[in-house]
């Protein structure tokens, strides 16, 4: 076998050596400038891509914060306008009860007591007139 054979040993390390050496001089010149531009051009486009998400982020962050404090405003704002309602209401309520206490129904509770003194006059009448149904009873 010529490979183990120590007279070849020579011959075999130029060939490797000249074979390593081109081979790294043909990868260095030709594929690995191609590599490294490809890599900073990657890492600069994935640093641009990086920097819109963040501002995208804060942006939706601001929006975010607008439309909860606008959401937020406006619950408090309807809460505020229903107890004022509720308030006002009750005030509305109350004084109308009190105007009916004092006017109407003092009006109508003369008539009502008009009605039992009515009432009870003729029933007097009714009795005194009729004495013996109410004597055998």
């Amino acid at each position: 076998m010529p490979q183990l054979d120590t007279g070849f040993y020579i011959t075999q390390l130029f060939w490797l050596t000249l074979f390593f050496t081109l081979t790294y001089w043909y990868i260095s010149s030709y594929y690995l400038p191609s590599m490294i531009y490809l890599y900073k051009f990657n890492k600069k486009k994935l640093n641009q891509i990086n920097n819109e998400i963040d501002n995208i982020k804060s942006k939706k962050d601001n929006v975010d914060s607008v439309y909860i404090n606008g959401v937020t405003n406006y619950i408090v704002e309807v809460i505020d306008t229903l107890q004022e309602s509720n308030k006002n209401s009750v005030n509305w309520m109350n004084k109308s009860v009190t105007d009916l206490q004092s006017h109407n129904l003092n009006d109508l509770n003369q008539e009502y007591i008009n009605t039992l003194v009515n009432l009870d006059q003729m029933f007097l009448e009714w009795k005194s007139n009729n004495k013996e149904y109410w004597s055998k009873l």
